[in-house]
Formats: structure tokens, sequence, C-alpha cells
């Protein structure tokens, strides 16, 4: 069975276009649960009227935000594999297929891709260096690439609307229930520990820029920010220690010595001595 994972707020502009690019796969998915935020616009009355039984939709009460509203969609899936989605987004027709694909043959745990960026008119951007993306993208050039535990370590290499991953993965991810961590890295990090994780060097999804986006070049006043403990212990060690509760986590000691490494040019030599970057 065959899952996909959504969030939205206030996503009436381009949700319709991204929900029919999703339900008219080549492979098609069997679920595709909605978790609103509270929208004020006509997200949900969208949503609703699609006469599709894939589509299952959740309202929150309140305005959770971001992490805790993917959280919630998640849980409520029932597929062997779950794909995420952003509302504003647009599906290859063969993203599904695709992915599947990759995550069966390599017995993987979780699959992310590259992605194309579009702007609010759905028009390619070319030129991407003025988007933020991790060195990695940018550089690749192999097909398919293994992504370690170690190099995820230092912030996620790929979009999160890019992943899917297998029901295993969500099972720890909702135990360790980490609202510090952003959702995606915290279940791309999970999938590295407990088993294989590639990146598909294919643009699997139109990743669209515009003045709404909750990550990209602009941000919006939603509430997505990340409240952090006030501890001397770093967040991202904490993480660690959380999902070592559940899966043992491999030289568990060498990344509370990464992470307790508070000054930045200690960590970019780090950095450069085991990434070679």
């Amino acid at each position: 069975m065959i899952s996909v994972a959504m969030a939205t707020y206030n996503g009436e502009k381009y949700i319709e276009e991204q929900i029919k690019s999703i339900l008219n796969q080549s492979m098609p998915v069997d679920e595709l649960i909605i978790s609103d935020d509270g929208s004020t616009d006509r997200t949900c009355e969208i949503v609703e009227a699609i006469d599709d039984k894939r589509v299952k939709l959740f309202k929150n009460n309140s305005n959770s935000g971001y992490i805790e509203n993917f959280r919630n969609a998640i849980s409520k899936t029932c597929g062997d594999v779950i794909f995420l989605a952003d509302q504003d987004d647009r599906w290859s027709f063969t993203k599904v297929e695709e992915c599947l694909k990759l995550l069966d043959k390599e017995n993987a745990l979780a699959v992310c891709s590259n992605f194309n960026l579009i702007d609010q008119d759905g028009k390619i951007i070319e030129d991407r260096n003025d988007f933020q993306m991790d060195p990695f993208i940018k550089s690749v050039k192999k097909d398919v690439s293994r992504i370690t535990t170690l190099r995820l370590s230092f912030g996620n290499i790929a979009q999160g609307c890019t992943y899917c991953f297998r029901r295993e993965v969500k099972d720890i991810f909702l135990k360790v229930h980490n609202s510090e961590v952003i959702h995606d890295l915290q279940i791309i990090l999970i999938a590295s520990i407990m088993g294989r994780v590639y990146f598909l060097n294919k643009p699997l999804i139109d990743y669209r820029i515009h003045g709404n986006n909750a990550v990209g070049f602009a941000r919006s006043n939603r509430k997505i920010e990340i409240k952090t403990k006030v501890s001397r212990e770093p967040f991202m060690y904490r993480f660690f220690r959380q999902v070592n509760d559940y899966i043992k986590v491999p030289n568990l000691i060498f990344y509370k010595m990464l992470y307790y490494l508070r000054i930045p040019y200690l960590r970019a030599v780090v950095r450069r001595l085991v990434l070679g970057e």
C-alpha cells in the first residue's frame, strides 16, 4: 500500500494542481492523507470537492505548526511506503514508480530525489544560484548515490517533499516525537541509522517558489518556528540520544563529540576532513 502525507495551510492557489499530479501517477497511490493546520482560505473546500475516495482530509483544532502538522499527517497513513508532499508543488508523472523501483532495487529504507524549481506561474527557474541548496545537490554527478548518517548529520541534502520511506521508519519517527529538529531531517536520519538511504539524481517534482512558501526564498507569517529547550545539550545530539532509546545509533559518542563542537570553525574543519568539502 502506498500512502502520501501532505500538510496544508492556506494553500488554495496551487493545491488542486498538486493533488491532481499525485492522484494521476503512472503507479497509483492508495491514499492521500491531508492534515490541514487551520486554513482560513478555501483550501479545505477545494480538497473536499475532489471526488476521489483516496483523498482523506483531517482538520487540526488549532494551528500546531509545520512539524506537528506533518507528524499528524504521517501518523494517519496506513501504507507500507509513505511519500511526503507539499501543498504547492507538482509531481512528475513517474515519481512514485521511479522512487519505489529504487527503494526495492537497493533494499533501501528511504529515497529522496533532485527537483526542478518553478516560479509562481509554474515556469522552470533555470538559475538556481539564489536558492539555498546543500553543496551535495550542486556537485553530485552519479545517477544514484547512497547517503550516510554522517553526511546527513551536517544537514539535509534535499527537500523533504522529495522523500519516500518505509513504515518501520515512520514507526520510530512517531515514537521519538521530537519538536526541535525539522521533521524531514528526522525521518531521513532515522532511515539512515536503520538501513540504507539513496539519492536519485533526477528531478521528480517541481518545487514551487513563491511568496507564501514555508521553506524557500521567502517565509510566511505562519507559525513554523522550531522551539528549542534552554539547555547546554545540543539539540541535534538530544535527537540522536532520543532515537537511541528505540534503535541503536552506531558511533553515538562520535556524534556527541561532533555536536558539542560549538565553535563553527572547528566544525567546518571536521566537515572538510570527513566529507571533503
